[in-house]
């Protein structure tokens, strides 16, 4: 049963590629060919033809008002691009608008700033006249938009601000950061509505993330974008002090805050071991009078367990406390027999 219906299978396969060879072998191929080229020499005929006739097009080339001062602020929307309507045969135009890409418009305001009348206007024969460099000499330019633009502005009120960090850094096993962050220029100057100023506080940077740290970081960083906000650079240099660090036992006495002269404070034990991790270049300045462990009276009265927390109330920085041992003690809180004459 299973070898007659493979032989099925095998005759239904072998008659199908039969009737495929019939079918190709029956198609006039070179009549297809023939027809094929003259049909693509007629159309590159028909299309060189097209390309030397002379055609219209609008051509969209960028506007960039530039050197504009942080105080000020546009009154009106600044249009994009300047809209050219532009005559030449088909081939250049079809240039310009699959390879060539015009180079933006520029135009410095500073100078149009200097009358402080609160607007400005771009003039005719100054858009024109950059628009024809960008042209070829068979260009023909026919018109454009805006022309003669009168662009409105005003003055922000400004005040300095202090730059704040706003990101992630990891060190590697042993690096810690040794100091805080550090920002040249540490305060920028914003220029914003007076009902938006009052409410900055601070400018952060772009969100920055670095990791693998092993020494100490210097770059540019960019200044995070507020709505309705300039400021007087884009950008400032932010050090980040990254140094080595060890493992250091420091042995600290216990003392204990609040004690009446009348009492004697036995304690077991009476001092403490702390673990802390010291960068290299303050290993040989610490040292145990840098640190202050006490015990509270407080906690003593009324206590009937015999045991107290300690806390640590002083230590140097650039150190981070690993561990403190033992965190509470044993103690036996004793009258004493003098007398004080007074």
């Amino acid at each position: 049963m299973d070898k007659t219906r493979l032989g099925n299978i095998q005759w239904a396969f072998k008659s199908l590629i039969e009737k495929t060879k019939t079918f190709f072998h029956g198609i006039r191929w070179k009549e297809i060919l023939v027809f094929s080229a003259f049909l693509l020499l007629s159309f590159a005929f028909w299309l060189l033809n097209s390309l030397q006739q002379t055609y219209e097009m609008n051509l969209k080339i960028p506007l960039k008002l530039k050197n504009k001062p942080a105080e000020i602020i546009y009154s009106d929307s600044v249009p994009a691009y300047v809209t050219a309507t532009i005559k030449d045969k088909g081939i250049i135009l079809l240039n310009y608008a699959m390879g060539r890409r015009s180079a933006p418009i520029e135009i410095d305001i500073k100078p149009l700033l200097e009358n402080q009348s609160g607007n400005f206007t771009l003039q005719r024969r100054v858009i024109e006249n950059e628009l024809l460099k960008r042209l070829v000499s068979t260009t023909t330019l026919e018109s454009f938009t805006p022309y003669n633009l009168k662009i409105e502005y005003g003055k922000l009120q400004s005040k300095k601000v202090p730059v704040a960090f706003n990101g992630h850094i990891q060190t590697n096993i042993g690096f810690s950061i040794s100091d805080n962050i550090a920002f040249s220029p540490e305060q920028i100057t914003v220029y914003a509505a007076e009902s938006i100023l009052d409410s900055i506080k601070e400018i952060k940077t772009e969100p920055i993330e670095i990791k693998n740290v092993d020494k100490t970081i210097k770059k540019t960083v960019k200044l995070h974008p507020i709505t309705g906000v300039s400021f007087n650079q884009e950008s400032v240099a932010v050090t980040i002090p990254v140094e080595e660090f060890t493992e250091r036992k420091i042995t600290v006495p216990i003392t204990c805050k609040g004690l009446p002269p009348h009492y004697i404070l036995r304690m077991f034990p009476s001092e403490v071991e702390i673990t802390c991790n010291i960068l290299l270049s303050k290993f040989k300045s610490i040292s145990e009078s840098d640190f202050e462990v006490e015990l509270s009276y407080s906690d003593l009265e009324n206590n009937f367990t015999g045991k107290a927390p300690i806390a640590l109330v002083k230590q140097p920085e650039g150190i981070h406390i690993v561990n403190i041992e033992p965190t509470e003690i044993e103690f036996i809180l004793e009258q004493s027999n003098s007398i004080t004459l007074q």
